[in-house]
């Protein structure tokens, strides 16, 4: 491995803020910070190659794009730890997983052409279930759908009868006080009248 005052006079840290660059997300950008060159000669030859193989799909034109995924690692600790994850965090990881499978799924297609980039997708976990799970927990607009559990669908139905009554109950009540001091305005409008004339 070459000493970090190596890669310093040889100002490593600016090609790294050049791939940067290229970089569509955080987590790309930071494995690419985290990047050193290799004193092995074997593992330089593969770099190359993936190089070369990354830059033939640039030059092909290949639509293989990382729209769509979002650095999910702090949510994924989070669920290990059992910690609550919002909705709209949810929608992030199913979006993230779709994407996985789909450039997987792609490059694999494509293992004539790009043979180590597809293996490299193919290390990818689908987790279809995992997606069909929030997808039908969670709408597109990161709310909970009633048909995520029966005891939330029979909660969320009893929650708006239970606001219905009250809202009749409420309507009925001011209708009542509205027409009695309307009652009580005109009467005492009525008597006021006859005691002056």
């Amino acid at each position: 491995m070459i000493d970090e005052k190596s890669l310093k006079t040889l100002e490593y840290h600016k090609v790294l803020g050049k791939l940067i660059e290229f970089t569509s997300f955080s987590g790309s950008a930071e494995l690419v910070r985290e990047l050193r060159p290799t004193d092995h000669y074997d593992e330089a030859q593969t770099w190359q190659r993936e190089t070369a193989e990354a830059r033939a799909m640039f030059a092909d034109k290949v639509n293989i794009s990382l729209g769509g995924v979002f650095d999910v690692r702090d949510l994924a600790i989070g669920a290990q730890r059992s910690v609550i994850i919002e909705a709209s965090d949810l929608l992030s990881i199913r979006s993230t997983m779709r994407r996985a499978t789909t450039i997987k799924r792609s490059l694999g297609r494509m293992k004539s052409l790009y043979p180590m980039l597809s293996d490299l997708a193919q290390q990818a976990e689908e987790c279809i279930d995992l997606q069909d799970a929030i997808g039908a927990a969670i709408d597109d607009n990161a709310e909970v759908k009633d048909t995520a559990s029966a005891r939330l669908a029979v909660i969320r139905r009893d929650l708006k009868v239970a606001f219905d009554r009250l809202q009749t109950k409420l309507n009925r009540l001011l209708n009542a006080h509205a027409k009695s001091g309307f009652l009580k305005n005109s009467s005492s409008r009525s008597a006021t009248g006859a005691t002056s004339s």
